[in-house]
């Protein structure tokens, strides 16, 4: 709602004052530049009227504009996620009718329900239903197996926030103890729960926070100090606050639910010591018989994997961490894997080629499949190079790895989500538990290293009940590895149906960009050294021999013009390429 200038006079206006209000201690925790950035009340004077206008909720965006940004360009924008527009609780005409009857069997409060229903999430998956009762009613401990993409953050998520609103946790001196403590294994991961779960709880008194690596220490104090019910953190960064002996998280004599979510995922990146230490320091500080532990998961076969014999060396499995959790009581299993392990929607295709052809079949998948596609790399080298060819070919695409700022991962995720017809290439940093919307197509550049990993990948797309199409590059010596895959999964997959016809022309492009690409490259290597090798002798006050010069050091005015002038032809002849259709004019064909 806009507020105007009150009717009377300009100078009733200007003779208003100040007045203190009370700030929620999560705004005020979360510093300058994304706490106080609006109105925090509004009061109606006396004396005064005002005048007020509706604005369409549909228009406001978290993304700032570009004129706001011009004013605050110098500004310094801090680390962690961004504030989100709330969800309005006044229901719409629209929302009044929505059917929310599939949600009567779960007893959920009616803040819950009334969050829900603005989001539009009209009924449970079925691992949100299966978990819940076991959860909230029962208080059991569970091991849960559910596909990517069936809803399990809110799984865990529904029954929890249930649980602090209908029996709230005890306060002393008005400062609310930790209750519940979600571990999650990357950065993302626990800002993706965080925002879930702000937008369930919107509208109640609970309070979230993440506990994340990349974070300021200081802004990570404040963040604390506010003392969250609710704490979403990456195993690292959970283990160094403890050590530091941070009071609210160290006091864990309230704590109701311990949360370990992506399980499996946290072991294959190598956290198994620090969640050997977390789980070690919660048996110690809280009494086992107060909280539940929740384990999720995507599959169940790794908690099944047997334990080592007497005297055999222990691996650091998901089945070695599950013997180390004190339950309460036997937990309850809740196996939700699909026999066929891939979503139902999910159409699976390969294509048996050469490693120097797969970019060729990459560009011939895209102009065929339109929209949204993450390409699957095993390497940051290979993601970096993608990214630097398909960019020269002018397609949208973004890189996303582990050796990247966060801050420009999560603007890459952005923008991929932003846009409709994109590229996202990745390492398999992105493979599990992010949640990217409406993904059309998923592509295997190089094979999955084993099932488990292909199935993650495949799981960002067809998302719960959608369709979604999957592309193996298979090269001559992935063919075992192919074996092996359709070994596990039980079933075969279809050749990829390619018009050798359009390739020509997709070829005459690749060709070209490369060739670009790698002198490109090479230029920029080359004056990496030079310059490398200028600034030491400079420092160290000594003449370079001409053997150890790089040639481009050395090179003469009119090299460098010839260089640049065989960089610009190049990059005429690839827009000419690209500048002309792929079928030509008067063929009839399907593109």
């Amino acid at each position: 709602m806009g507020m105007g200038k009150p009717a009377s006079s300009d100078a009733a206006w200007t003779s208003l004052s100040w007045k203190p209000v009370e700030c929620d201690l999560r705004v005020a925790s979360l510093g300058d530049d994304e706490g106080f950035s609006g109105m925090l009340s509004l009061e109606e004077v006396s004396g005064t009227e005002f005048s007020a206008a509706i604005i369409e909720t549909e228009d406001v965006t978290s993304e700032p504009t570009q004129q706001k940004a011009s004013r605050k360009k110098t500004k310094k924008k801090t680390s962690g996620s961004p504030v989100k527009p709330t969800v309005a609780i006044e229901m719409t005409e629209e929302a009044e009718d929505i059917d929310m009857s599939a949600w009567e069997c779960l007893e959920l409060d009616d803040a819950l329900l009334r969050s829900l229903k603005a989001l539009r999430f009209t009924s449970p998956t079925e691992i949100q239903t299966r978990a819940f009762n076991p959860v909230f009613r029962d208080r059991k401990d569970i091991l849960a197996a559910s596909q990517t993409g069936s809803g399990k953050t809110l799984a865990f998520g529904l029954p929890i926030l249930n649980r602090l609103l209908k029996f709230p946790p005890r306060q002393d001196n008005e400062a609310t103890p930790l209750s519940v403590l979600i571990v999650t294994p990357t950065r993302e991961l626990a800002m993706q729960i965080c925002q879930h779960l702000r937008r369930v709880a919107d509208g109640t008194s609970i309070k979230i926070a993440e506990c994340v690596g990349g974070m300021a220490i200081a802004k990570q104090q404040r963040v604390l100090r506010s003392h969250p019910d609710i704490v979403v953190a990456t195993p690292g960064r959970l283990w160094d606050i403890i050590q530091e002996g941070e009071p609210h998280v160290c006091d864990l004599s309230s704590l109701q639910f311990v949360v370990l979510d992506e399980a499996d995922r946290m072991i294959s990146r190598g956290h198994f010591k620090e969640l050997d230490m977390i789980l070690g320091f919660i048996g110690k500080s809280a009494p086992a018989s107060r909280y539940q532990t929740l384990l999720f998961s995507a599959t169940m076969t790794s908690m099944a994997t047997p334990k080592a014999r007497p005297g055999q060396r222990s691996s650091s499995t998901l089945q070695d961490l599950i013997s180390r959790i004190t339950f309460r009581s036997r937990p309850a299993f809740i196996d939700l894997t699909p026999e066929t392990r891939v979503a139902d929607g999910l159409s699976e295709s390969r294509i048996q080629c050469l490693p120097e052809e797969k970019d060729a079949y990459v560009y011939y998948f895209l102009a065929k499949h339109a929209g949204r596609t993450i390409v699957f790399m095993n390497s940051i080298a290979s993601v970096r190079r993608f990214h630097a060819l398909f960019t020269l070919l002018q397609f949208p695409v973004f890189p996303l790895h582990a050796s990247m700022q966060q801050r420009q991962r999560l603007k890459n995720l952005d923008r991929f989500k932003a846009s409709d017809n994109c590229v996202l290439v990745c390492t398999d940093v992105a493979a599990r538990g992010l949640d990217i919307p409406n993904v059309d197509n998923v592509v295997h550049y190089q094979a999955a290293p084993t099932s488990d990993i292909y199935v993650h990948r495949s799981g960002r797309t067809a998302r719960i009940g959608g369709n979604g199409l999957s592309l193996m590059l298979i090269a001559p010596a992935e063919q075992e590895a192919y074996r092996r895959l359709t070994r596990d999964l039980s079933h075969s997959v279809a050749e990829f149906p390619v018009d050798t016809a359009l390739l020509v022309p997709i070829r005459k492009r690749i060709n070209v960009a490369t060739k670009l690409d790698r002198l490109l490259s090479e230029d920029k290597k080359a004056s990496a050294e030079s310059n490398w090798f200028a600034k030491h002798a400079k420092e160290m006050d000594i003449l370079l021999d001409d053997d150890i010069v790089p040639k481009t050091a050395s090179a003469t005015d009119d090299d460098r013009a010839r260089r640049n002038q065989q960089f610009a032809s190049m990059r005429a002849h690839l827009a000419q390429l690209l500048a002309e259709p792929l079928i030509p004019r008067g063929v009839s064909h399907p593109c």
